[in-house]
């Protein structure tokens, strides 16, 4: 069984939960990071956890603890586990909210710990500098991923990004939504 931080709490992985009621579930208004452990070490943590910052102050969410905090959760999240190498999925969501559409101030926390896959064929060693040429994907501008990535869904009509662009747009102040038709929205 793996065990999870799931707001506050370590629990195995049945256990853990989160309300069909958070905006995550209702909206897509989250973030999310994912990394693993080389020997042990989460990779490249700092900046892992720098991602998710930008990301959550990319669509105005606030984290429910510092960086620094997320991390020592992190770790300890670890040393619950007994896998020799794992995977860290670091996830937070809008939590509820009053209304059901705009975030309220009780963003929720998960850490996923799982096993991460072994392959004895590889050279850890040969893969090093690799993975140091990966870590510049991992400080690209996340504002223009987020904005490719959104013209993308934008153009395929996904509700995802349209959702999360308008509790942006209306938490940032820049106006109100007018509906053109079922699936076009212009603002005002």
């Amino acid at each position: 069984m793996d065990i999870y931080y799931v707001n506050g709490d370590f629990v195995g992985d049945e256990q853990a939960l989160i309300s069909v009621n958070d905006l995550s579930v209702l909206r897509g208004f989250g973030v999310f990071d994912f990394l693993r452990t080389y020997n042990g070490i989460p990779f490249h943590l700092a900046d892992h956890l720098m991602r998710l910052q930008r990301s959550a102050d990319l669509i105005g969410l606030k984290l429910p603890h510092s960086p620094s905090k997320i991390g020592e959760l992190i770790m300890e999240t670890l040393s619950r586990n007994s896998h020799q190498e794992s995977n860290i999925r670091i996830v937070v969501t809008g939590g509820l909210s009053d209304d059901g559409i705009m975030p309220g101030d009780s963003p929720q926390l998960l850490i996923m710990i799982t096993a991460a896959n072994q392959f004895p064929f590889i050279d850890d060693k040969a893969l090093e500098p690799h993975r140091a040429a990966s870590m510049d994907l991992v400080g690209a501008d996340t504002h223009f991923c987020a904005q490719a990535i959104s013209e993308s869904i934008t153009e395929t009509r996904a509700a995802i990004a349209e959702h999360i662009a308008g509790i942006y747009a209306i938490h940032e102040g820049r106006g109100s939504f007018r509906i053109l038709s079922d699936n076009a929205v212009r603002m005002t």
